[in-house]
């Protein structure tokens, strides 16, 4: 070829794209074993006719807007004995001792 070597990286794009939502990772559960929580963050954002991606305004996204929080069940806990009040005699705390465990769905099993 006698010409030079056309660019080969070059911005095609000449239109902005659609705006769409964008999510961060769940954050870890909030609870080692049971039920917990996770949270994300969702904005807004849309590639521009200039080839950068920005964050925009909410209003721009007319899609549902993903959740931002989630249960999350990890496993379930292991088994405790639950104590007595303080107004109890450790007698009665021996006598009114109950094995509780909290499973991953939330349910408390006695």
């Amino acid at each position: 070829c006698t010409q030079p070597t056309p660019t080969l990286v070059d911005n095609c794009q000449e239109t902005d794209c659609p705006s769409e939502w964008n999510t961060t990772r769940w954050t870890r559960c909030s609870k080692d074993c049971g039920t917990g929580q996770q949270t994300r963050t969702t904005f807004c954002q849309r590639l521009f006719g200039d080839g950068i991606l920005r964050q925009i305004e909410d209003t721009y996204c007319e899609a549902a807007r993903p959740t931002e929080e989630q249960t999350c069940s990890v496993i379930n806990c292991p088994p405790k004995w639950t104590t007595c009040s303080q107004s109890c005699w450790p007698l009665d705390e021996i006598r009114g001792a109950t094995c509780e465990q909290i499973l991953a769905s939330g349910e408390k099993v006695v």
